[in-house]
């Protein structure tokens, strides 16, 4: 009744059931996207805040409310987000530090932050046209 057959197929079920559950890489790929999503939304809130402060706009305590309440958002982001591993870890590290990828010189840095907190004053080339 029994024979190698049907525990080949329960082992191949089995197997493959394990696979589907161990390795949900698309569904790990949105929540990173997820997560990107709303750490990109922090920073801009950040640097909304920036602005806001140099400007007058916001007064110095309502300004430590605000960054009190980013930080909370963060907290919660960093909460959901997907937990890394070892291996993950170690690419990365590779990446950043032997690799030096995705590093910027002080000069790609000024062009990412608002005008008024460059260390060099330069404006971008689509701002000086």
């Amino acid at each position: 009744m029994g024979g190698p057959r049907p525990s080949f197929i329960a082992l191949s079920v089995t197997a493959m059931n394990l696979g589907s559950k161990t390795f949900s890489h698309g569904e790990d790929t949105q929540k990173h996207r997820g997560i990107a999503a709303k750490l990109w939304n922090l920073r801009e809130s950040y640097l909304s805040l920036i602005v806001d402060i140099q400007a007058g706009a916001l007064a110095l305590n309502e300004g430590r409310e605000v960054r009190d309440r980013l930080q909370q958002q963060a907290l919660e982001v960093y909460g959901d987000a997907p937990r890394t591993t070892p291996k993950a870890y170690a690419a990365a590290q590779l990446a950043l530090k032997d690799k030096e990828d995705l590093t910027f010189s002080p000069r790609e840095i000024d062009q990412l932050l608002p005008v008024d907190l460059r260390k060099t004053g330069e404006r971008p080339a689509r701002e000086i046209e």
